[in-house]
């Protein structure tokens, strides 16, 4: 018979329908003691993390300012950019209307004509 290796044992991880295995300690631990076991925390080490936590938080607010800022700046140059261009469309075609409507009234010669030569 081989022996088996690990990859063929199972744990209570890779049985399906089992999810908290309690050991024989905890299930000897009276309501008490688990809640000062769980209330336990290393309030120096605590302290750091929730320093560094603070720190990443801000770190992230501030590059979310950054970003809204220099977008929000993008933005209004863009739309800038875009009324211009409207203004800009409106007033040629107003132009060539005006064109057209001088042309067809006026009936306004080129001031090249063969019959002159």
């Amino acid at each position: 018979m081989q022996p088996k290796k690990m990859a063929h044992l199972r744990n209570c991880s890779t049985i399906r329908g089992i999810k908290d295995i309690k050991n024989i300690s905890s299930l000897s631990l009276t309501p008490e003691e688990r809640d000062h076991l769980n209330s336990i925390i290393d309030k120096k080490a605590m302290a750091e993390y929730e320093h560094r936590e603070k720190a990443r938080f801000a770190r992230q607010d501030n590059a979310k300012r950054k970003y809204q800022k220099s977008y929000y700046k993008a933005r209004e140059r863009l739309a800038g950019i875009i009324n211009k261009n409207r203004r800009l469309t409106e007033l040629r075609r107003e132009l060539q209307y005006n064109r057209k409507e001088k042309n067809n009234h006026n009936n306004i010669q080129s001031p090249y004509n063969p019959e002159n030569e």
